[in-house]
């Protein structure tokens, strides 16, 4: 492809780029997007400016309207290595994957020798699950320039995202030997060893030297998120609720995304009402198309020990364990209508066929390949909320439940920082915590008992207390023989890599009930939460704190 044409700028306009790129750096992003938007109009064919307006968008939080700008600057030339660069670390944002390792080779391919662009690919890498390849990268960047901040950086989220921890360590002593012990990124991941190294008072002493400006947008609410955990190993907590309501404030959020999160709640009360008044819907099978048996689906509030019990269930030999992957999602995005019993109940045959075709597809391309296993179980906590989609889907499925104590579930939540989406986005904030529970409980209680679905019920009191007990029910459920190895939880967590799901740092350790009852010591500040709560206490019979 021939290379771009230069765009002509008279020295008046060429002031106007000048500031443009000043107000970036002095980080006034309205003002930026304000500017740039006649700017555009006036140089119209100048890459430039539809980026930095994305950037400017990006670190507001918005990055829908990021993408949108990166792709109209890479319209005016498709080989801008800033854009495709800025393009694909907001498409991994996303959690578009796929197409953000697209763009970010693509620009390594244009640009190899730039640090930045290969920086960026190995956070892609990272994000696609893809370790190994992504420290490859950062190992050749650090032997161009070892004072690349960013590298070490990224070699120390690597290393603590895969629970290496003896490795984690060893990078940070590396980082600090090239950018200097008080480098605030360095000091960041010091405490973070510590916190790790379950060293929680030196973690609180070092973290105390960092300000939120000290770091970048993305790990402000880290800092605070971490933070307060340590305060709660302490038994500060006090402090350590107050740390994470600055974590859950650092948060970025468009207008847009907590517009969507309203939605999907508001959304999902319209479903649980209408599945409580609903009776019985008489619909038959669909008989055509694929021979796959069904999976078994692994549900439960987030936060409710679903990936301690996923470790425990891969252990078998006879299973294989799909993590949180959008499978069940890509089907209901395929709905012709509304995802109402009503709606479900008059998909054709022919319809129902081709969403089985779109779930396996999606299933197939999360599965391991090599993996020959009698039981392959989809775990997405909240796919509960979709029970009457999948059922419909699969009369035969079976489920299983795992269960929290209700208060432990939402400050949990509240404690944890997610990947932003709609339902996950109310997690920010305790109210919207709470009716999520209650929503997402109602929805499945009613759906479950209206439509028989199977299901085996796990506790995470009882799975931390005697695991061997509260999962061999399971596995007679599943139709398995039992197999001893399943307890040695750890050795199957440490063999896993990458544990996509804030629970990592838990499933590599032995098991500790510290975590169960953790809600009394917060029970003046989750007093808002118990009206919404308190059946649920009783439905599933924690009534005794005990």
């Amino acid at each position: 492809m021939a290379a771009a044409k230069p765009i002509a700028v008279t020295p008046a306009q060429r002031a106007k780029l000048e500031r443009l790129e000043a107000l970036l750096k002095a980080q006034q992003y309205q003002a930026v997007i304000k500017e740039a938007q006649p700017l555009a109009l006036e140089i119209p064919g100048l890459p430039f400016i539809p980026n930095v307006t994305g950037i400017a968008w990006a670190q507001l939080g918005d990055q829908e309207k990021a993408v949108t700008c990166f792709k109209r600057g890479l319209t005016l030339n498709p080989d801008f290595p800033p854009g495709l660069v800025n393009l694909s670390t907001s498409l991994r944002l996303l959690g578009q994957i796929h197409p953000a390792l697209d763009a970010a080779r693509r620009a390594v391919n244009l640009v190899p020798d730039d640090l930045q662009a290969q920086c960026n690919l190995a956070s892609i890498l990272y994000a696609a699950h893809k370790p190994d390849m992504a420290l490859k990268t950062l190992s050749k960047v650090l032997k161009k320039n070892n004072k690349t901040a960013i590298a070490h950086d990224l070699v120390c989220e690597i290393h603590e995202g895969t629970n290496q921890l003896d490795e984690l360590g060893r990078a940070v002593k590396s980082a600090a030997s090239a950018l200097g012990k008080s480098a605030p990124i360095i000091r960041y991941w010091a405490a973070v060893h510590a916190m790790r190294a379950l060293d929680y008072q030196s973690a609180v002493d070092q973290f105390d030297t960092l300000t939120a400006n000290d770091l970048p947008p993305v790990k402000r609410p880290k800092l605070f998120e971490f933070r307060g955990k340590c305060l709660d190993k302490l038994d500060r907590s006090a402090d350590a609720f107050a740390a994470f309501e600055q974590a859950n404030a650092a948060v970025l959020r468009s207008p847009a995304a907590r517009a969507a999160a309203n939605v999907f709640l508001d959304d999902l009360q319209q479903r649980t009402e209408d599945m409580e008044q609903a009776t019985k819907p008489t619909w038959s099978s669909s008989t055509k198309g694929t021979s796959s048996p069904a999976p078994t689906f692994l549900v439960g509030f987030p936060r409710s020990g679903t990936t301690l019990l996923d470790t425990i269930l891969r252990g078998h030999s006879q299973i294989s364990v799909v993590e949180e992957q959008p499978t069940v999602e890509r089907v209901v995005d395929a709905l012709p209508a509304g995802e109402t019993l009503d709606d479900i109940s008059t998909l054709s045959e022919d319809t129902l066929e081709i969403l089985k075709d779109i779930y396996f597809q999606e299933l197939a391309a999360h599965q391991d390949p090599l993996a020959d296993s009698r039981v392959i179980i989809d775990k997405m906590p909240l796919n509960l909320i979709h029970a009457a989609l999948i059922h419909r889907l699969f009369p035969q499925a079976k489920f299983i439940l795992a269960l929290r104590h209700p208060m432990d579930c939402v400050l949990s939540c509240f404690m944890q920082s997610f990947q932003s989406n709609p339902p996950m986005d109310n997690f920010l904030k305790l109210d919207t915590t709470a009716r999520l529970y209650d929503l997402s409980m109602r929805y499945w209680v009613s759906a479950s008992s209206l439509l028989g679905i199977q299901s085996a019920t796990v506790r995470y009191e009882d799975l931390v207390s005697d695991s061997a007990t509260a999962t061999r029910p399971v596995f007679r459920h599943l139709g398995l023989e039992w197999e001893e190895d399943v307890l040695d939880h750890v050795a199957t967590a440490r063999s896993r890599g990458k544990i996509a799901t804030p629970s990592r740092t838990q499933v590599t350790q032995p098991l500790y009930t510290s975590a169960r009852g953790r809600w009394q010591t917060y029970q003046s500040q989750l007093e808002p939460a118990a009206p919404l709560l308190a059946p649920w206490i009783k439905h599933w019979g924690y009534e005794d704190p005990a």
